[in-house]
C-alpha cells in the first residue's frame, strides 16, 4: 500500500542484496516507487578514538535472537586507526556469561540485555569491570539515562544520506503537493 518505499543502509549491501529486496518489494507493491538511501553512522558526543581501548554495546535482541554477530556500533569503529575493540566475554559477569553461552556467535560485543533491573545491573557491572577507555553503545535505548557507569560513553547513531535523484524529500513533497496537503511542488523549486 506504500507510496514510496525506501531501502536505508545500501552501503551495508551487495547490488545483489539491494535487487532482492527490490524484487520482494515489487512482487508485493508494484506500484510504489522504490528509492535508496545511505545511513552513514555518527558518534555523539563527537569523540576522537584512535588508539583507544573500547567495549561495544550493542542491540540485545538484534544480535542474540537476531543472530548477527555485531551492529552499529561495532560497524561505527571496526576501521578507527589503532582502536582496540576489547572482548567483553572476560569481563561478564554471571548473568551475562549466561548469554553468552546460549548465542556463542557474540565474540566481538556486548549484547545490551537490559529489561529488568537486575539485567541492567549485570551489564552496568560488566561494562564497568572491564579495563577499557570509552563504552561504544550501538543501542537505541541511551544507556548513560538506564545506568551508572565509571568510564565515558559514546553512542551510535544512523543519519540518513539520499542515494537517488530524486530522494526521499523531492517524493513527498510531490506526494503532498498532488493531495495539496503542503509540501512544495517540483515546479516551484
Amino acid at each position: 500500500m506504500a507510496d514510496i518505499v525506501l531501502i536505508p543502509k545500501t552501503e551495508m549491501a551487495t547490488t545483489e542484496q539491494i535487487a532482492q529486496v527490490k524484487a520482494s518489494i515489487t512482487k508485493l507493491n508494484a506500484t510504489g516507487k522504490i528509492i535508496q538511501g545511505r545511513s552513514p553512522l555518527r558518534l555523539e558526543p563527537a569523540m576522537d578514538l584512535r588508539g583507544k581501548r573500547v567495549i561495544v554495546v550493542e542491540d540485545g535482541p538484534t544480535t542474540t535472537h537476531g543472530g548477527m554477530g555485531f551492529g552499529a556500533g561495532y560497524q561505527a569503529v571496526k576501521g578507527i586507526e589503532g582502536i582496540d575493540i576489547v572482548d567483553p566475554r572476560s569481563y561478564a559477569v554471571p548473568e551475562i556469561a549466561s548469554i553468552y553461552a546460549k548465542f556463542p556467535h557474540l565474540t566481538k560485543i556486548l549484547p545490551a540485555m537490559g529489561y529488568f533491573p537486575a539485567q541492567l545491573q549485570a551489564l552496568a557491572d560488566t561494562l564497568n569491570a572491564a579495563n577499557v577507555d570509552v563504552v561504544v553503545s550501538g543501542t537505541p535505548s541511551d544507556l548513560g539515562r538506564l545506568i551508572q557507569l565509571n568510564k565515558p560513553l559514546v553512542r551510535i547513531f544512523y543519519d540518513y544520506a539520499e542515494v537517488d535523484d530524486p530522494g526521499l524529500g523531492d517524493l513527498v513533497d510531490d506526494f503532498l503537493a498532488q493531495r495539496n496537503l503542503g509540501g512544495k511542488s517540483h515546479e516551484s523549486s
